[in-house]
C-alpha cells in the first residue's frame, strides 16, 4: 500500500538516525530559499563565462516558474502532509505550506536535472544530488511517495515547456552589461 511503503522508508531517517541528518541537510539544500540566491550570486559573480551564466540565468528562470506553478498545484489538491511529518524538525528550511501534493523538491530537481541534460552539462555529482533530494522528502516523511514522483515528473515537464522559451546568450550578455554598469556606478 502507499501508506505501507512511505511509512517503511521514513523509518531509515527516524528522530537520531545517521540518516536523518543526510536527509534534513539535503532538504535544505533543494530549498528555493537557498537555490533562487545562489543562483543570482553565481549569475552576479560572473562565474565560468556566458554559458555558464546563461545557465544561472535558466535555472533562475526555471525555480521563478516552478515556485508559481507548484504554489498554483498545491492550492489545488491541498493534499495533507503524511503524518508522520515532524514540523518540529523543519528548523533549518520554511514550511510555506502544509501540502504534501505535488512536492516543490522533486519538481525543482526534475526541472533542473533536465534544464541541465539539455544544456549538456549534467554531471555525476549533479546528477546524484538532483535525485537524493527527492528522495529525501520521503525518508523525512515530508511526503508519500506519489508526491516526489509526480513533482519530479511536473519538474520534467516545466523544462520540456520552457526550453524554448528560456534566455538566450543575447539576454544574459545584455543583463551582465546592466549589473556591471550598475556596479561600476555604487
Amino acid at each position: 500500500s502507499r501508506r505501507g511503503l512511505s511509512e517503511r522508508l521514513s523509518l531509515l531517517a527516524r528522530p537520531r538516525a545517521p540518516l536523518r541528518r543526510v536527509a534534513l541537510l539535503l532538504e535544505v539544500s533543494g530549498h528555493a530559499a537557498l537555490l533562487l540566491p545562489l543562483l543570482a550570486v553565481l549569475f552576479a559573480l560572473q562565474a565560468g563565462g556566458p554559458e555558464a551564466r546563461l545557465l544561472c540565468l535558466r535555472l533562475f528562470a526555471g525555480q521563478l516558474f516552478d515556485l508559481l506553478l507548484i504554489g498554483c498545484l498545491k492550492a489545488v489538491f491541498r493534499r495533507g502532509r503524511p503524518g508522520r511529518n515532524h514540523a518540529a524538525d523543519m528548523t533549518a528550511t520554511v514550511a510555506v505550506d502544509h501540502y504534501s501534493f505535488p512536492s516543490g523538491h522533486a519538481s525543482k530537481c526534475g526541472m533542473m536535472l533536465c534544464l541541465l541534460h539539455f544544456s549538456a552539462c549534467l554531471r555525476l555529482p549533479a546528477l546524484l544530488w538532483l535525485l537524493a533530494v527527492p528522495a529525501s522528502r520521503v525518508l523525512l516523511g515530508r511526503h508519500f511517495p506519489l508526491d516526489v514522483a509526480c513533482g519530479f515528473a511536473i519538474g520534467c515537464l516545466e523544462a520540456l515547456l520552457m526550453w524554448p522559451y528560456l534566455p538566450g546568450l543575447e539576454l544574459s550578455a545584455r543583463l551582465t552589461g546592466l549589473l556591471a554598469a550598475a556596479i561600476g556606478r555604487s
